[in-house]
């Protein structure tokens, strides 16, 4: 559509017309939407039986693929990993946090920078299926793009705002660097893991980095 082609110049990206999601029980009626039940059997002509959890892949809310977990997808399916050199802004952030939201999966254009990547773990057989797909194993997850003038944009591929609240001040000093710690152990997609490992580092400093610039000389 027109816009999202203005989208797409403006931040620089450009969308595969891809989007997934990770459920932790495909069988569950109140997870997993109707019309992905729906979409699967009218175009694979086989009901929906999947079980545990699992990654659902839509291509225009048409073509549906899921990978398993141990079947297509190792324990550990999607995780999030900072490019290197690791930009400043993601000093404090982890790697290799699994998420657990809806993700787009786009591809950069001239213009724009990676600072972190979506990266599948996947079974032999899972990587054939991608392949079949024209997905590649690797997809951008945080891009940022330099405009004119010298502003910037972020984009985040992903629902990262779909976070658990959190309300009030931080209990004590250091409680960021012991939650990052405390929920590291986590393998499966967790929403507190990600909140806590990875978009509350980036968006403090990112705070942090938008408030030095509007400090006046």
């Amino acid at each position: 559509s027109r816009a999202r082609e203005t989208l797409e110049r403006a931040l620089r990206v450009r969308w595969t017309r891809w989007a997934g999601r990770y459920f932790d029980r495909l069988e569950g009626e109140n997870e997993v939407p109707p019309w992905m039940r729906d979409n699967y059997l009218a175009l694979h002509d086989e009901p929906w039986e999947f079980q545990g959890p699992g990654y659902v892949l839509v291509r225009d809310d048409a073509w549906i693929e899921v990978l398993r977990i141990g079947a297509e997808i190792e324990r550990i399916g999607l995780t999030i990993d900072r490019a290197q050199p690791v930009e400043p802004l993601l000093a404090e952030a982890s790697d290799g946090v699994p998420y657990p939201y809806w993700f787009d999966i786009v591809a950069p254009l001239d213009g724009a920078e990676v600072l972190a990547w979506y990266n599948w773990h996947l079974t032999p057989e899972g990587e054939d299926r991608l392949d079949a797909l024209g997905l590649s194993r690797q997809f951008p997850a945080v891009t940022r793009r330099l405009a004119r003038g010298g502003g910037v944009a972020y984009y985040f591929s992903g629902d990262f705002a779909d976070n658990p609240s959190y309300d009030g001040a931080m209990p004590f000093a250091g409680y960021l660097t012991l939650r990052r710690l405390t929920e590291g152990n986590k393998l499966a997609p967790s929403e507190s893991s990600f909140y806590w490992r990875f978009y509350v580092p980036m968006m403090r400093k990112l705070l942090e980095r938008r408030a030095r610039d509007r400090e006046p000389a």
